[in-house]
């Protein structure tokens, strides 16, 4: 085949096999599997495509990888596709993605630029579930623009892996933004990899659609300027100013800079809206901040400079010419120099939403169904002795593994971090018995064995390397404790900085912290400052019946806070024994006692000794289970729940034997 030059788009009747009718809700298994040796073909030619799970809290919505600008062509991105999940393209390396959306004026918009000659040669062409298209066209080495003209995207990427786009690709399945109705991409025009190579750095026919993506945002940049007030000589002082500020931001803290990024980005956005500066001038100026900073991976510092970029862009929308206040120097030597009426720093209205866009808050993605989400810090406390580090080092297991814990469902396998503070004595052995219950735990669980400080900067800066050489998206800090040496836990003003660097791993690495912390004398809450718990998304708390340590004491995990979602049921937990381990691994479950009901036995029985407890014919299951246990006897909660049942309509029993 070869590459399309410019031909006209292929129209709904002559593609019947793209009409809605006939792509109906997923191709073939044929269809699909030619779809993967596709993106496998585009993947060796040297276009990244990645795969993205679905997102079950959002249907239509898919997870993708983070730090996805920065994956580069690799054909393991694409193993872990299987029915439901999306494949993504990327552009900016090879090839570039055209989208053509008719909803918005896109089939006008392409006819224009084909009118005008300007359509660039077409290496493969998809169609959209939304009736649209897409195009691969050879790389243009410009950032991504959306609208540039009603209804086209241009979905690319800079040479230096900044300004990333994507675009999806058949087999993904996604609704119609027509008609709602799910439907796949498919290929229209199989890719011609070997011409795109042929064109490498040689096309240019791309070169009108540049040209039209410039003029786009040459119009953004360029609003009509207000007039210049005070001293404000011209280009040469905002130059220095942005400099200033490029130099804060040079000189920010380790894991203080993306705010203030953030926030600079924006400042300079509003000088070149006041049209006193070019954007990419001022965008060259700011960026080179990030020269002197410490990236753990490439797609950090793609992420930063979109960040950067974005916000400039934002800060353009609200114009604010930078004044030299009068008899001051401009470069600062005579006195402060400040934009005109300065108030704020935009950074509240940068995050402002309208009604009509709460839809783009991000849905918590589960960690453990109903348990905790990710990208959040769960505090997990208990008295010595409760069982708290088996519990945790159970979730480490399943996390790694994608086991499910306690019953609970595991979406995806993560690469856990343990951070054993206290002592790695007996980890080993717990893991082992718990591989022997459920089956092995891969190499993505991490176990460190000695204390890492959280209030130290050379230690947060090694556990920052760590999560982000290895892709952690769990880290489980046992203790809290032995993890913040010195602090005061009975001050939040000592334990609010540990909570700022639990969330700064979070905004860089999108990881999980599970704290294992202690209870105070009482067992009824956290040790320390009540913000150990408000400050956490989530927080557990495992309680024991009675002063006892041995495993004839029932420990419960209560739920006690969860931030995005419902409250679980109290839990009873067990230990059980794995011989040859000499070590255990828990579970739900209640603990046997010699006096214990076995499974067997009549509810006419158990509803006959509750009657001699002298409980009433209402009571409870709580009250019943009290009673029960001052008796020192304990049934399984089915048969409990039965004989309550049954005493409540009525009926009565007696013990046998009596």
């Amino acid at each position: 085949m070869t590459a399309n030059e410019s031909g006209p788009l292929p129209s709904k009747a002559a593609n019947a096999n793209s009409s809605p009718e006939s792509i109906g809700i997923a191709l073939s298994p044929e269809e699909t599997a030619r779809a993967l040796d596709i993106a496998r073909r585009l993947v060796k030619a040297g276009i990244p495509v990645f795969s993205a799970a679905p997102n079950s809290s959002k249907p239509g919505t898919f997870l993708y990888p983070n730090g996805w600008e920065g994956i580069r062509p690799d054909e393991s991105w694409i193993d872990g596709w299987k029915p439901g999940f999306a494949l993504c393209a990327i552009g900016g390396y090879l090839a570039d993605i055209l989208d053509v959306d008719p909803r918005n004026g896109g089939d006008a918009s392409a006819e224009e630029v084909r009118a005008a000659g300007q359509w660039p040669r077409s290496f493969g062409q998809q169609a959209t579930p939304s009736g649209g298209t897409h195009d691969l066209i050879s790389a243009t080495g410009e950032h991504k623009a959306t609208d540039f003209m009603p209804g086209l995207d241009l979905q690319s990427g800079a040479p230096d892996g900044t300004g990333r786009g994507f675009a999806f690709i058949a087999p993904t399945v996604r609704p119609s933004k027509v008609d709602g109705v799910a439907r796949p991409y498919r290929w229209i025009v199989e890719p011609d990899v070997e011409a795109l190579a042929e064109f490498r750095g040689a096309d240019d026919s791309t070169a009108g659609i540049v040209a039209r993506v410039h003029a786009k945002r040459d119009r953004r940049a360029t609003p009509s300027a207000p007039a210049l007030t005070g001293d404000v000589a011209g280009t040469p002082e905002v130059v220095r100013r942005v400099t200033q500020l490029r130099d804060e931001l040079a000189a920010a803290p380790e894991g203080g800079g993306n705010n203030l990024a953030a926030r600079l980005a924006w400042n300079v956005g509003q000088y070149v809206g006041a049209g006193q500066i070019d954007r990419e001038q001022a965008a060259e100026i700011l960026l080179s901040a990030l020269d002197g900073w410490t990236f753990r991976h490439p797609a950090d510092r793609g992420a930063m400079e979109n960040t950067i970029r974005s916000q400039i862009e934002k800060g353009m929308s609200y114009p604010r010419p930078w004044e030299v206040a009068p008899g001051l120097d401009a470069t600062g030597q005579g006195g402060l120099v400040s934009p005109a009426a300065p108030r704020h720093s935009g950074r509240l209205r940068a995050a402002l939403l309208k009604r009509s866009e709460l839809g783009k808050l991000p849905v918590p993605v589960p960690l453990i169904t109903d348990v905790m989400h990710r990208e959040t810090i769960v505090v997990l406390a208990g008295k010595f002795g409760s069982y708290k580090s088996f519990v945790t080092v159970g979730m480490g297991c399943s996390l790694a593994s994608g086991t499910p814990w306690m019953g609970h469902e595991v979406p995806e396998a993560v690469p856990v971090l343990y951070v054993a503070a206290e002592g790695a004595y007996g980890i080993r052995k717990r893991v082992d018995a718990w591989e022997a219950a459920h089956g092995p735990v891969p190499d993505s669980f991490y176990l460190l064995p000695v204390p890492a400080r959280l209030l130290v900067p050379e230690d947060v800066a090694e556990v920052d390397e760590l999560i982000g050489e290895f892709g952690i998206k769990v880290l489980i800090v046992d203790t809290l404790h032995a993890s913040a040496p010195g602090a005061d836990e009975d001050k939040s003003k000592e334990i609010g900085p540990m909570y700022d660097t639990l969330r700064g791993l979070r905004e860089r690495h999108g990881v999980t912290t599970i704290l294992v912390h202690h209870t105070g004398h009482a067992g009824e809450r956290a040790r320390g400052s009540s913000s150990i718990e408000d400050d956490a998304d989530t927080s557990f708390l495992i309680k024991l019946d009675g002063d006892g340590r041995d495993a004839s004491t029932q420990r419960t995990l209560h739920h006690r806070k969860a931030k995005d979602g419902a409250l679980l049921e109290p839990v009873p937990l067990k230990l059980t024994l794995v011989p040859g381990t000499d070590s255990g691994y828990v579970e739900s479950g209640e603990v046997p006692s010699p006096n214990y009901l076995p499974d067997g036995l009549a509810a006419k029985t158990l509803i006959g000794l509750l009657d001699e407890l002298g409980l009433p014919q209402n009571a409870g299951r709580d009250q019943c289970r009290a009673a029960l246990a001052k008796a020192k006897v304990k049934a399984r909660t089915e048969l409990l729940a039965e004989a309550v049942r049954r005493r409540k309509a009525g009926e009565t029993g007696q013990v046998e034997g009596s």
